[in-house]
């Protein structure tokens, strides 16, 4: 009996105590592949389903899963490049993604508005071992550049972008 509590007990502990580092992962766009040196913040973005709450002649209604999954944006704060060519690039993908008229009357899309990104997860010995692999990326926001005269500390200036995409999914990376 003592054999069957211990064996119960030893198949449910983590194979990993180590916490996960903040600090200790990859961002790479395949369309603008630059931003892996330069990428400050990233998120995991959140995931949820829709709900239905269901009336029961009691106190509580049940609630109930339907309809499909919506993701969370996936944002990304970076440090601008000297010559800003990082900032250039994410500026010219998002006002290429809306149709616009030129001053000849021509109308214009761009078909490519979409690049896949993958968030590589490192672990404490700054290996990779964890992908989530974002599909189909495009830029929703990107955030204002503030320059300032009255800093005494030189920081590099950083941005905000934020991404929608059509889902992702995700990869272990080692055997363990």
């Amino acid at each position: 009996m003592d054999n069957i509590i211990y064996q119960s007990i030893t198949a449910r502990e983590p194979q990993t105590l180590n916490p996960l580092s903040a600090n200790k992962f990859r961002v790479v766009f395949h369309r603008i592949p630059h931003i892996v040196y330069f990428c400050q913040a990233a998120n995991l973005p959140g995931i949820s389903i829709n709900e239905y709450i269901q009336p029961t002649p009691f106190a509580t209604p049940l609630r109930r899963p339907m309809g499909g999954l919506t993701y969370d944006n996936f944002d990304m704060s970076f440090a601008l490049s000297e010559d800003m060519s990082n900032w250039k690039q994410l500026h010219d993908w998002l006002i290429k993604i809306p149709p616009t008229v030129n001053f000849s009357n021509r109308y214009e899309k761009y078909p490519d508005n979409y690049s896949d990104a993958t968030l590589v997860v490192l672990n404490n010995s700054s290996k990779p071992f964890f992908a989530v692999h974002l599909k189909d990326c495009f830029p929703t926001s990107l955030g204002a550049i503030q320059f300032e005269t009255n800093i005494s500390d030189v920081t590099p200036l950083t941005c905000q972008v934020s991404f929608a995409y059509s889902g992702y999914y995700l990869e272990n990376l080692t055997s363990s």
